[in-house]
């Protein structure tokens, strides 16, 4: 996770819950196992979820995850693998998926602003053409693959290429 100045909506129950979810896909996604790595010097020995702390001044010599500790938010992860609760709807999407789908849908809401695709630039059209057509290509992508959270994923991004 990165610092953007709005984790403090993590620290409620719900954003605790949230934080194991984010954890549990990360770890799922990446091929991390989901138990505290083990540390030497500032070489991790054995593979797992630690913070910065725990590579002393290697890692920069803070806590990512304050207030919690990290036994708890392995439990929450933990328990988020379990219950199924992976994030839905455009949540789960990639960096990149969420770049094309807020493409798509900012250059929809331009030619709805202006009467349709006839009155807009025929930049407009192209550059939403070109988002539909890499989510089309990421669909056969998440479909092939064992990325995490696939059903999400494709759900999330079919809903969007399917609306007009």
């Amino acid at each position: 996770m990165i610092a953007t100045g709005r984790e403090g909506r993590l620290t409620s129950a719900a954003g605790f819950r949230r934080l194991g979810q984010v954890i549990s896909d990360s770890t799922k996604r990446w091929g991390i196992p989901l138990q505290t790595a083990k540390v030497s010097g500032c070489t991790v020995v054995r593979p797992g979820v630690i913070d910065h702390r725990s590579l002393g001044t290697c890692g920069g010599n803070h806590s990512d995850i304050s207030p919690y500790r990290l036994a708890d938010v392995l439990q929450a992860a933990k328990t988020a693998r379990r219950s199924g609760t992976a994030p839905t709807g455009r949540a789960a999407l990639t960096k990149g998926e969420r770049a094309n789908v807020d493409e798509l849908e900012r250059r929809r809401r331009i030619a709805r602003r202006n009467g349709g695709w006839a009155k807009v630039s025929p930049m407009h059209n192209r550059k939403a053409v070109a988002a539909k057509d890499w989510l089309k290509r990421r669909l056969k992508v998440i479909a092939t693959g064992t990325h995490a959270n696939r059903p999400a994923r494709r759900a999330a991004i079919q809903a969007v290429i399917a609306a007009s």
